[in-house]
């Protein structure tokens, strides 16, 4: 995992989910600005996929596991694309921005424990 692109995607999601969570309390149904904060950190992610796929490819390995380190990337992807369906067809309630929120800061703290599993040592 790269280190500089770590910090990017952690920082690009705590700031979606706090997004999504100020517009949980302003809004009063679904408001397109956490729809596109949640798309963008599925394109992270998506992204993220691809560069740890080469360097897997390329010979570079996790420190710890690489299965499970590719296992929470999956995972990190199908709550993205859970909360962004779930967001869609609940977006008349005010919850459905709470939703993305948990969403995006449930996968900043699965990014910190892919980056732990990739260099060996916690981050933060």
């Amino acid at each position: 995992m790269i280190e500089f692109w770590f910090w990017f995607q952690l920082w690009t999601y705590l700031a979606a989910g706090v997004v999504s969570l100020v517009m949980t309390i302003f809004s009063k149904h679904l408001h397109s600005v956490t729809l596109i904060a949640q798309m963008a950190v599925l394109a992270g992610l998506v992204l993220q996929l691809l560069l740890s796929s080469g360097l897997a490819i390329f010979g570079e390995r996790a420190a710890t596991s690489t299965l499970e380190f590719f296992g929470y990337l999956i995972v990190a992807l199908m709550v993205s694309v859970g909360a962004i369906i779930w967001g869609l067809i609940d977006r008349e309630n005010r919850w459905s921005n709470a939703v993305l929120a948990l969403a995006s800061f449930t996968i900043a703290v699965m990014i910190i424990r892919m980056q732990q599993l990739w260099t060996g040592v916690s981050p933060v």
